[in-house]
């Protein structure tokens, strides 16, 4: 819209549209009022509040990262007010679901200057237990037995209490009790923190299933495909159901021949049916076959085999009596056919094979070969279900198969194809005359039109396409009469071409504007195609500074309402981002029983100089470990997909077999591709300051001074759903570092390291996890000992519990570790919630220590076993295990504590 352009109403819906579609635009009215020099856009406009910041009062700082996720609104987000009350609900049953029964919450809004902080005041309830259950309406089972089957070891929750109600519902399923209802109603907690149970049971009658004559299949296979216990009822129809269900079981399994009777008794207490086999015999399924007089058309390279469940097969015997003419015809064929194959036609094609028949699988097969005929042109095939031909080596299933006339298309007319995307749509049409009609081409070619045209920016662009099916006309011509004609018709709307004219971006403060417009994928005046949108939403994403992204063209629907248009229409695209904090400070004291006492702090600026770099300071002061480190990223280096990072640290460490002093400094370059993957290189200067080496052996670490320059290429796969608590995903990464002489380096070698863990929620919270690790640091050249920098050590509280730190392996005599150049550990750790923020854990590490590959053994693993506990917090878990080291043929047994921060993988 321009000055001196007439105000059209559509021109003034699209504007109005235009302003409703901003974020920081809460209410949009426009009007056109007369003025003296003509008339008037005028903008009535009312900023959207906006959330700033959400803080809780009286939540314990561990639930306060869950009661954010629980939240739909969050900082950066547009402010209803109409939603307060409600999120501060989802907040409060976030506590009951913790145990705090009766807990509140509520929400409050201050406005500044149209930012809001919203603070969530929540008072907590008290944890309490179950305590006096009143039952009534029990017979079956104990009211002893349904008291400790409803009061939870754990503290009560109504979610515990509905997961202890379906399970005493199932008990009573077992039993034959498939219509009890059960009701239990907690009551107010008293001052002990006891919530009494009023339990309610209504039985029903008993059902008692008999089931006579089974003797190939189990009463327990059986009883499982009765719907009893599902539909919860013993009805008539539901009694006729289970007897349709133990003939398809039967059937499934080969028994064509099964009979069941079925007898239904219902008394005063208690409800009897009665199911009678006779399951006749177990016809073998000597093979599979097709009645077609004519053979199967011949396979192109390009097309899969004749169906994808049905397989081709020869069949078992050879035909040893066929007459002559039988003989001619199964030479002539593609695959042998038995003396059986005069089975009506003589022409059966053997397809499969297999031990009994099975009245599914044939139905698939029906429907495999209907799809495969279809696949080639017969468009009108019909396959009947298959008869049963009894020979002498047991049953042979024979479809027979009307394929109808072949059909081929004759030509392909497109309507509504300007001439702007014509030769767009004659390049891409992959369907050519007198090529075979194949059911479900016409459907992908138009998908495939539409994504081509909206590529080039017809973003409304839709095709659709039918095809007219014409049968061959009755002639004495066998060709002629069997080949159809198929006509296949495309219609095609391109709709208007659409442009960028601006990119419009909201919700970036802080971060400099000029930083965010440099990742995207949008330029004013270029054409605005899906793949622009997507490639801008993840190069911004890229940046690592916002959490919320959204790319999407303004007003497109009013501008597209103007219909087709010859030239481009000018739309504008908004990029809304939601930024995350600027800074993070960790500060922290930990303790481990190999490593001692520590404190440690942890720096991190997330948008330094407001340009979306990183800059992560951390330090730990501790009596074995100190050290410093800094990281300098940025996630798109010089605006490309690629990230790279500066980096150096300083340790101090005293380990068990040296005390080690070292700097280091590098620079890595990584990418992240598809399929979750991220690769990386990294070349890193290392110092190495070795002393105090107690080992007193030949092969004790050497110390010294140690310089290696390290070329580190690595590829990683992460899908893991959480950092600090994963429940579910995998990690894995393999990296390969190179140092060598003939680049600055004091020695030759390469260090592999392979290492993958997987997260499985097994159920109700319970995680199991597997994790293993290789390392080996293989020499070359004129170096015979591995450095002592790059020694291998494994045992203790991350690796394998139940031993001292760096004590499995090669010791002296002394007991001393020496370290070694290969290294193998293996984790199993089964965790699950206890109470509150307490989960428990029984874990089983295996790991072996080899001064080289060669010489590792699964004889000399050494392994440990044990269980622990873990407090939650909001920066990982409080850990402490009890681990059993199981020693081979050493009298040292022991029991041991490992008291650590964080889980050991």
């Amino acid at each position: 819209m321009q000055l001196g352009a007439p105000l059209a109403g559509d021109a003034v819906v699209a504007v109005t549209k235009f302003l409703a579609s901003l974020p920081i635009i809460r209410c949009a009215q426009v009007s056109v009022e007369d003025a003296p020099d003509g008339e008037v856009l005028v903008l009535h406009l009312e900023r959207q509040l906006v959330v700033r910041d959400i803080a809780f009062d009286g939540i314990f700082p561990v639930f306060e990262r869950d009661a954010l996720k629980a939240l739909r609104i969050r900082a950066g987000d547009a402010f209803d007010p109409g939603q307060l009350e409600a999120e501060a609900e989802r907040v409060a049953q976030l506590m009951e679901q913790s145990g705090f029964e009766g807990s509140t919450c509520s929400g409050a809004a201050v406005d500044d200057e149209g930012e809001i902080s919203v603070t969530y005041t929540c008072r907590r309830g008290d944890l309490s237990r179950v305590g006096a259950i009143t039952i009534t309406g029990a017979t079956a089972i104990p009211a002893a037995e349904i008291e400790s089957e409803l009061r939870p070891w754990l503290f009560f929750t109504t979610n515990r209490l509905k997961e202890r109600v379906e399970a005493l519902k199932t008990r009573y399923h077992e039993l034959g009790y498939v219509r009890v209802r059960i009701k239990a109603v907690p009551g107010a907690v008293d001052d002990d923190g006891h919530v009494p149970l009023t339990v309610t049971i209504d039985e029903g009658k008993q059902l008692v299933v008999e089931i006579v004559g089974a003797e190939n299949l189990s009463i327990g296979d059986l009883a499982e495909v009765l719907p009893f216990a599902r539909e919860g009822g013993y009805g008539t129809f539901l009694v006729e159901e289970g007897a349709e269900a133990i003939r398809d079981l039967y059937e499934a399994s080969g028994f064509p021949h099964v009979e069941v009777a079925k007898e239904r008794i219902e008394g005063a207490e208690r409800v009897t049916v009665r199911y009678a086999i006779r399951e006749g015999d177990a016809e073998p399924l000597a093979a599979v076959c097709i009645d077609d007089p004519e053979a199967l058309p011949p396979q192109r390279e390009s097309e899969p085999d004749v169906c994808r469940t049905i397989v081709r097969r020869p069949p078992p015997t050879a035909a040893a009596s066929a007459d002559a003419a039988s003989a001619e015809a199964a030479a002539d064929a593609p695959f042998p056919l038995t003396p059986q194959d005069a089975l009506r036609s003589g022409r059966a094609r053997w397809l499969v094979l297999a031990p009994r028949w099975q009245s599914t699988v044939l139905e698939e097969d029906r429907g495999a070969l209907v799809d495969y005929y279809q696949s080639v042109g017969y468009a009108d095939v019909v396959v009947a279900a298959p008869r049963m031909e009894e020979i002498a080596d047991g049953v042979v299933a024979v479809f027979a198969v009307d394929r109808g006339p072949e059909y081929r298309i004759t030509d392909v007319a497109i309507e509504g194809s300007r001439v702007d995307v014509a030769e767009v749509v004659e390049a891409n049409l992959s369907l050519k005359p007198n090529s075979v009609y194949r059911d479900g081409d016409v459907e992908g070619v138009a998908t495939a039109l539409e994504k081509e045209l909206q590529s080039l920016g017809y973003l409304g662009a839709r095709v659709t396409g039918d095809t007219e099916l014409v049968a061959p006309p009755a002639t004495k011509d066998a060709a002629a009469a069997a080949r159809g004609r198929a006509r296949v018709h495309f219609r095609v709307d391109p709709g208007p071409l659409y442009r960028v004219t601006d990119v419009v971006l909201l919700g970036s403060s802080h971060t400099q504007k000029n930083v965010v417009r440099r990742a995207f994928a949008l330029e004013p005046g270029a054409l605005l195609t899906p793949a622009a949108l997507a490639d801008t939403q993840k190069n911004v994403r890229a940046l690592e500074v916002f959490d919320a992204i959204q790319v999407a063209p303004i007003g497109l629907d009013a501008v597209g309402a103007q219909g087709a248009a010859t030239e481009p229409i000018d739309v504008p695209v908004k990029v809304q981002v939601r930024e995350r904090p600027r800074t993070e400070l960790d500060l922290g004291f930990g303790y481990d029983t190999d490593r001692g006492a520590s404190g440690k702090f942890t720096y991190r600026e997330l948008n330094l100089f407001d340009r979306a770099k990183k800059l992560p300071l951390s330090g730990v002061y501790g009596e074995r470990d100190k050290g410093a480190s800094a990281v300098l990223s940025d996630p798109r280096l010089f605006g490309s997909s690629v990230k790279g990072a500066v980096s150096s640290a300083y340790a101090d460490s005293d380990l068990e077999a040296f005390d080690e002093e070292s700097f280091k400094v590098g620079g890595t370059l990584s990418r992240e591709l598809p399929w979750h993957l991220t690769s990386a290189i990294e070349l890193a200067y290392e110092f190495s300051d070795i002393s105090n080496v107690v080992a007193d052996d030949p092969d004790a670490p050497e110390a010294g001074v140690t310089h290696e320059l390290v070329l580190t290429p690595s590829l990683a796969y992460d899908t893991r759903n959480d950092l600090l608590y994963p429940t579910a995903g995998s990690f894995a990464s393999v990296a390969v570092g190179l140092s060598s002489r003939a680049f600055l380096s004091d020695d030759n070698f390469v260090r592999y390291d392979v290492q993958g863990r997987r997260y499985q929620t097994l159920f109700d919270g319970v995680v199991g996890v597997v994790s293993g690790r290789f390392t080996d640091v293989d020499l070359y050249g004129s170096t015979s000992t591995v450095p002592t920098p790059e020694l291998l050590f494994t045992g203790g509280t991350s690796t394998v519990r139940g031993f001292a730190e760096d004590r499995i392996g090669p010791l002296d005599a002394n007991g001393k570790p020496l370290g070694g150049g290969s290294r193998i550990v293996a984790n199993f750790e089964l965790r699950f919630p206890l109470v509150w923020l307490l989960e428990g854990a029984v874990f089983c590490d295996a790991g072996q220590v080899a001064r080289q590959l060669s010489g590792v053994s699964f004889d000399d693993f050494q392994i440990g076993a044990g269980g622990g506990l873990r407090l939650r917090s909001p920066v990982g878990p409080l850990r402490i295990d009890l681990g059993y080291a199981v020693v081979p043929g050493d009298a040292s047994e022991q029991l041991r504590i490992h008291f650590s921060f964080g889980y050991p993988f």
